[in-house]
């Protein structure tokens, strides 16, 4: 969704175009696949990666994927204003832990993602 100047993307899982989701087994697999749907949606709006000033990872076993997740994170976000490889201030990534969401746990799905990008305005 974009209002002026800002795009957020939320709620976006290791789902895959056919309905099902990346290895229940694999938690850096569904978090890459999580932040590809990310990328299809920013790029619909014409913002890429390195526009995006916030993320949140909500994770159902933050004690098991945090090691996976965050490293896929950090190779699709490099450059951002969420990358701990830059000098512009702290990061602006979250991890939460989302242990108690029983409806992701229960689909097999280890996290989800949402970010914050700035853009110019459409026109």
């Amino acid at each position: 969704m974009r209002v002026g100047e800002l795009v957020f993307v939320t709620g976006t899982t290791g789902f895959t175009a056919d309905g099902g989701h990346a290895d229940a087994d694999d938690a850096y697999a569904q978090a890459r696949q999580a932040i590809e749907n990310v990328g299809r949606a920013l790029a619909q709006l014409g913002v890429g990666f390195e526009q995006v000033v916030r993320t949140r990872m909500f994770v159902t076993d933050i004690a098991r994927d945090w090691e996976a997740i965050g490293r896929a994170h950090a190779e699709a976000f490099r450059g951002s204003a969420v990358s701990d490889v830059d000098d512009r201030g702290p990061r602006a990534d979250r991890a939460v832990d989302a242990g108690g969401d029983r409806g992701r746990r229960h689909r097999g799905l280890r996290g989800e993602l949402s970010a914050l990008s700035i853009s110019a305005p459409p026109r």
